[in-house]
């Protein structure tokens, strides 16, 4: 699949800050958008996505709540907590501008989540003004995974390399034990840790399916067993945003 250059913008900020939940949710900046504009999406249907991610503007077409608080928060479903069963559910478009940031240039890539700090600042200031966004963070016990290496099998480690396949249902190439364990935080939709002991890369070639009806594919935890590797359920402490209050957004 062919990603848009808004999309992986999106994706390398999401993947790369990792600023607390308790920064995010506690911490006031008092910057704002000069313009907001909040709309009913036109397709209440279609999966959400950034329009436009620039230095002065931010765009997001038909965004839940719920997906608006992942994004710019910077948390996964499993750590939101609580609001109106319609915040998970209505979908909104919504632009911010601020006219003072319209002369700056796009930063570069690899400058991107410090490039871009300040408009998830404003969009999180926006969900305040518009939604009425209150919430707070707290810490709770809650099911994890761990994900371990078999004692019997022999790791061999190799130059890491860039090259590589990392998506649902895919790895394959030299990648780091973090970067298997994010993806297995993703397929499984709740917190995975480093239980392995292992570090460097490592050369995995593996696909699976969570669709039981599919057995052209293996489970994930065959894949997993097949390369020497078992998951484990433990629990752990997890950040977890609780929201207070929300209402739906007043009109523009």
């Amino acid at each position: 699949m062919r990603l848009t250059r808004v999309y992986k913008v999106a994706l390398i900020v999401a993947i790369t800050l990792t600023l607390s939940v308790s920064s995010g949710a506690q911490k006031q900046t008092g910057i704002i958008f000069d313009v907001s504009s909040v709309k009913p999406a036109r397709n209440n249907y279609t999966p959400g996505f950034i329009r436009r991610l620039d230095p002065g503007t931010v765009s997001v077409a038909s965004m839940t709540v719920y997906d608006m608080i992942q994004l710019f928060y910077y948390v996964k479903p499993y750590q939101i907590s609580g609001g109106p069963e319609w915040s998970k559910r209505e979908r909104f478009d919504v632009v911010g501008k601020d006219s003072t940031a319209g002369t700056m240039e796009r930063p570069k890539e690899d400058a991107l989540p410090a490039g871009f700090k300040a408009q998830y600042e404003q969009m999180r200031q926006l969900l305040k003004d518009r939604f009425l966004l209150e919430l707070h963070h707290e810490v709770r016990v809650l099911p994890t995974l761990m994900l371990l290496a078999e004692k019997k099998k022999k790791f061999s480690q190799v130059p890491c390399s860039s090259e590589y396949r990392l998506q649902h249902g895919v790895v394959k190439g030299a990648i780091h034990i973090a970067s298997l364990t994010a993806l297995l935080q993703a397929e499984y939709g709740m917190p995975v840790s480093d239980g392995t002991g292992l570090d460097g890369c490592y050369y995995i070639d593996a696909q699976w399916t969570n669709d039981l009806s599919d057995e052209s594919l293996p489970s994930i935890e065959t894949s997993l067993h097949d390369l020497g590797f078992q998951i484990k359920k433990v629990t752990g402490n997890v950040d977890v945003l609780i929201i207070d209050h929300l209402e739906r957004p007043r009109p523009d």
